[in-house]
């Protein structure tokens, strides 16, 4: 991730899990593990604003 090249536009991706959203000169990143962490990441686009809501907890964990 540390890598900043210029493909041309900026990449947007996910299914590489981070603890939080990651916004760069040429890529965003919004994968934050929804599905074990319970934080659900999104990003609005052309201003990258990033958005992020959180599962409630429930008696059946």
């Amino acid at each position: 991730m540390e890598r900043d090249y210029d493909w041309g536009k900026t990449v947007v991706f996910g299914h590489y899990e981070l603890d939080k959203p990651l916004v760069g000169k040429y890529k965003i990143g919004i994968d934050t593990g929804a599905w074990r962490t319970g934080t659900l990441s999104a990003v609005r686009l052309p201003d990258r604003q990033i958005f992020q809501v959180l599962r409630e907890q429930t008696a059946r964990q």
